[in-house]
């Protein structure tokens, strides 16, 4: 059964739109609600899942999307109470036994730990998916900011989706080429967003502070106690929002977790609600290829149900390795720490090496801020083979590489970076990449990360480069990887200043990114210096293989 429109009133009158899907059935059942501002009809084949599995599923629109009245306001404070109000009216219907959980990925995961953050006494469990963390992965990588903000404000125009006109990703990529070859500020862009422009060029202001009404406050996280399932995958652009949740809703209850859940799988964005074979355009093993309805339905029947706990999250973290076939599990993230540690080295052949001792060297590359993005050749939709933008480097990057593994290692954990790092310039992006390089010659980006060196002791603050002085540079969001590296396998670390499509050009004039133009720019010499003293080590949480295909 299907009712449509059906009028939710948020607490300031706005009236929000809710369709219900339910099984013909007079007895009150669980509610799961996804609370979004896409086109409600995406969520059809979900709700239709679990209304055939006796619960009640509630799509509500965000204000200004769909048919819900007011202003479209992405990642505000209403997103939150306008969520736990849909909450509070789902449980006080006759359909609804007064137990709610949520659903979704994306913003629809954002959507979720906003409204937890109200703690409506109704809301039983999240399982937030892929979630969007605004300020830490959304609308920029920390402080360097994504073009695809712009795109994806395009495709929210009005009340509809234009996906199809916005995610013509060739077109926003030849856009910002062209805006880097005429020397144009990044700002310049977010005309491209149309009718949300506005928005977009508040999001280019934003700040810390700012982002931060978007979440919940610590004092609200120490009060959650429910199950919350967070999901995300080794692929997910959005890995570093979803995990950055978790790890501050722990941070705020003191560490305790017998709530929280963790699944990490071999997935993309995407994959997070649909697994597949095929991911970021690799093939996975199959084993990882889970029924994803079934998992989430296990979970509600024990959150909602008073159920047995899903059998098949064994801990708080359950992990797949690629290559192994295996899922595996642990107490916590942290219990896989345990990296050994490679350091810079100059290589016999001229190359940059990784070895087991931190020699006296330096290391440097060179750039012209003006036109360096131009090397690179990585469009709007980066996948993890794609490794164009290390091909382009010449002395304008470092690449560093370990010798061949002696034995299969299991790579497992978050790897980590630091160097002693001084600039030419006022300011500058460092891109660093984890790139494995199998025996028979085949490469692919395991991790990455981004420095934008005036924010390298905090996103909060800004601190400009003294040419010549150098500073301590810290890379610790490579992100989750859990792979088997097969004997004869290398593993290399990237640096370069040359930002893909994706990334805002960084003149390094030292003035606001967003708005600075090639006048500003000029040529850049990043140099690091390492002693026994002060190492640059590069942390890798390797360990021998367990277990086999």
């Amino acid at each position: 059964m299907h009712e449509a429109d059906l009028a939710v009133t948020a607490r300031d009158g706005t009236r929000l739109s809710a369709h219900v899907f339910r099984p013909q059935s007079d007895t009150p059942l669980p509610v799961i609600l996804s609370f979004t501002p896409y086109a409600v009809q995406e969520l059809l084949p979900r709700a239709r899942f679990f209304a055939a599995h006796g619960y009640v599923f509630v799509a509500v629109s965000s204000r200004g999307r769909g048919d819900s009245e007011g202003a479209f306001e992405p990642f505000s404070a209403h997103d939150g109470s306008d969520a736990a109000d849909a909450i509070a009216w789902a449980a006080a219907q006759r359909w609804s036994n007064g137990r709610v959980g949520m659903w979704g990925g994306s913003y629809l995961g954002y959507s979720q730990w906003a409204a937890a953050g109200q703690r409506p006494p109704a809301l039983r469990t999240i399982v937030p998916a892929a979630a969007v963390f605004p300020g830490v992965d959304y609308p920029g990588w920390g402080r360097v900011n994504l073009t695809y903000q712009f795109q994806w404000l395009q495709a929210l125009q009005g009340r509809s989706d234009w996906f199809d006109t916005a995610f013509d990703d060739a077109g926003w990529a030849e856009a910002t080429r062209a805006q880097r070859r005429e020397g144009r500020a990044f700002a310049d862009l977010a005309a491209r967003s149309g009718t949300r422009a506005s928005i977009a060029r508040a999001w280019l202001a934003a700040t810390p502070a700012d982002w931060s009404k978007a979440a919940p406050s610590d004092a609200a996280l120490a009060g959650l106690e429910i199950p919350v399932l967070t999901i995300t995958g080794q692929f997910d652009g959005d890995q570093r929002g979803a995990l950055a949740h978790h790890a501050r809703w722990l941070a705020a209850r003191g560490g305790a977790s017998e709530n929280s859940f963790v699944l990490i799988g071999p997935w993309d964005h995407g994959g997070t609600r649909t697994p597949r074979e095929t991911m970021a355009g690799q093939a996975v093993d199959p084993q990882s290829v889970i029924d994803m309805n079934a998992l989430h339905l296990a979970w509600y029947d024990w959150t909602l149900k008073d159920g047995p706990r899903p059998a098949f999250l064994a801990d708080h973290l359950t992990y797949f390795v690629l290559g192994t076939g295996e899922w595996r599990s642990a107490p916590s993230l942290a219990t896989l720490d345990g990296a050994r540690p490679y350091f810079l080295a100059k290589g016999r052949d001229g190359r940059g090496a990784l070895a087991d001792r931190a020699a006296a060297a330096t290391f440097r590359y060179r750039l012209d801020t003006r036109t360096g993005a131009l090397a690179n050749p990585i469009g709007f939709e980066p996948l993890p083979g794609d490794l164009g933008d290390i091909d382009a480097l010449g002395a304008d990057g470092l690449v560093f590489e370990t010798a061949p593994l002696d034995q299969p290692m299991d790579l497992v954990g978050m790897p980590r970076f630091s160097a002693w790092v001084a600039s030419s310039r006022p300011d500058g992006d460092i891109f660093a990449s984890l790139i494995a390089v199998t025996p028979d010659g085949t490469r692919i980006r395991i991790g990455f990360d981004v420095v934008r060196l005036r924010h390298r002791n905090s996103d909060a603050r800004e601190e400009l480069m003294q040419p010549g002085r150098y500073e301590v540079v810290r890379f610790d969001r490579f992100g989750f990887v859990a792979r088997r590296l097969a004997a004869g396998t290398r593993l290399q670390l990237a640096l370069h200043s040359n930002p893909s499509a994706i990334f805002e050009m960084n003149y390094a004039g030292g003035g606001v990114v967003a708005q600075e133009t090639a006048t500003d720019g000029g040529e850049q010499i990043i140099t690091i210096r390492q002693t026994p003293q002060q190492p640059a080590p590069l942390f890798l949480p390797l360990r021998p293989a367990m277990g086999s295909r």
